[in-house]
């Protein structure tokens, strides 16, 4: 016996797009299906611009957020995952620490709600701009600590010290950044751009992956292994304010489906405390 199909409009349900699709994010990673801002329903539905100029605006700002995940895959790839393991092996960091450096990522998502405040109250692209800013660049201070004076535990607390507030920042930036995407680019390109966009920021960390894993090989070895960190961090911070370069080249959020700062809404709270399909990510 076939069953009958529901009456509720997919696009009626304000929630369950999103929590379909809400891995926690992980800090440096740039692959969107890792918080699926295209399946995220959008304040507004954004449909393709009608106009040449907005067209070629449009296409222009893809292009550039490909770029902009391509490279910000090099970041992640030159400081984070394996190197920044490398790091603490390198410290003579003890394993409570090593998994401390682990963990970092999940508990800095307890800044969520902090930053959809900030990305509410300031605007979504101004946010992601300065969270990935900050988190990006907080690596340079890698570029020297192998070579400072200071004694094995002062420079295991810079480093755990960098990496927190990478985590930090990070989790800020996305926030901001999946809510811009959400209202920047029509619901009709969204899985195409997104899967594209996916499949090159993964060749790409890849590639950065495996290649700093072999220098640092290569650089044990050979005895210039804090030449080798020191240098990735360096590449890192470059890569970083490449992508800083891109961001800024992105487009705003149209007007037309641009939202006040009116801050935190104790309202919309209430309600998805209040909507089933929201608990389950709540709970979580």
């Amino acid at each position: 016996m076939r069953s009958r199909p529901s009456s509720r409009r997919p696009d009626t349900a304000p929630h369950d797009p999103i929590v379909a699709g809400a891995p926690v994010f992980r800090p440096g990673s740039s692959v969107p299906a890792s918080v699926a801002p295209f399946l995220a329903r959008p304040v507004a539905d954004v449909q393709e611009p009608t106009t040449r100029r907005k067209r070629r605006q449009l296409y222009r700002t893809l292009r550039y957020s490909s770029a902009e995940g391509m490279v910000a895959e090099l970041v992640t790839s030159f400081v984070g995952g394996s190197v920044l393991t490398g790091w603490a092996i390198f410290l003579g960091c003890s394993p409570l620490v090593i998994a401390m450096l682990g963990a970092l990522p999940f508990l800095a998502q307890l800044v969520q709600f902090p930053s959809a405040w900030l990305t509410s109250s300031l605007g979504s692209r101004r946010v992601a701009i300065a969270g990935y800013a900050l988190g990006r660049l907080v690596y340079a201070p890698l570029v020297a600590l192998p070579f400072l004076p200071v004694d094995e535990q002062t420079r295991r607390w810079i480093l755990v010290a960098v990496a927190g507030l990478a985590a930090i920042f990070t989790v800020v930036g996305t926030n901001a950044w999946v809510a811009w995407m959400g209202e920047v680019v029509p619901v009709a390109l969204r899985g195409r751009y997104f899967g594209k966009r996916l499949s090159l920021v993964t060749i790409t960390g890849a590639a950065g992956a495996l290649s700093a894993g072999l220098l640092l090989d290569v650089s044990r070895r050979g005895g210039w292994e804090p030449v080798a960190l020191a240098g990735l961090a360096a590449l890192a911070c470059v890569a970083g304010l490449v992508t800083l370069f891109l961001l800024r080249r992105h487009q705003d959020v149209p007007v037309e489906v641009r939202r006040g700062g009116s801050g935190f809404d104790l309202g919309a709270a209430i309600a998805a405390l209040r909507d089933p399909a929201a608990r389950p990510i709540l709970r979580y």
